[in-house]
């Protein structure tokens, strides 16, 4: 039992030393944000259909947005309930099923935003259903950079 502790000890020992040499973090996120950013590619989307290939959540010191990359441009109408703000889109589908999760932001100050999800309904409608801590003015844009559009739903600070 005793070398087991021993080995044990070494490996931690070695493990903190490697840790402590390390180089510093790398640089900044540099993934999909609302400004743009490359996911991996998508198949072509069906006739008549857009894919969401990215839900994504952005705070800065202006405020917070949720943003969602689609592959084309969507109609949409947006709807509050409360402390809930639901954007409907005709002709979406999520990409990948992964991004059907919700995206839980109740962690992250000063955003009036705790969690957002995206929901499959009927006759190829996508609802993005956002939380909201407390009422909130919002404005909602669309913006297209390369080849994705962005629908974005900016919260004031």
């Amino acid at each position: 039992m005793s070398i087991l502790r021993c080995s044990l000890c070494v490996v931690l020992l070695l493990g903190l030393g490697a840790m402590a040499s390390a180089e510093p973090a790398g640089p900044p996120y540099a993934g999909v944000t609302s400004q743009g950013g490359e996911p991996p590619s998508p198949k072509t989307p069906p006739p008549g259909m857009q894919y969401v290939t990215w839900p994504g959540f952005n705070v800065s010191e202006g405020g917070s947005e949720v943003f969602l990359q689609l592959t084309g441009p969507v109609t949409y109408k947006e709807q509050s309930k409360g402390h809930r703000l639901l954007v409907t889109m005709d002709n979406a589908r999520v990409y990948l099923k992964n991004n059907l999760r919700p995206v839980i932001t109740s962690s992250f100050r000063g955003t009036p935003v705790s969690r957002f999800r995206l929901r499959p309904l009927k006759k190829g409608q996508l609802r993005l259903e956002i939380s909201l801590r407390r009422k909130s003015a919002h404005t909602l844009t669309v913006r297209t950079v390369g080849q994705y559009h962005y629908l974005i739903v900016t919260f004031p600070r």
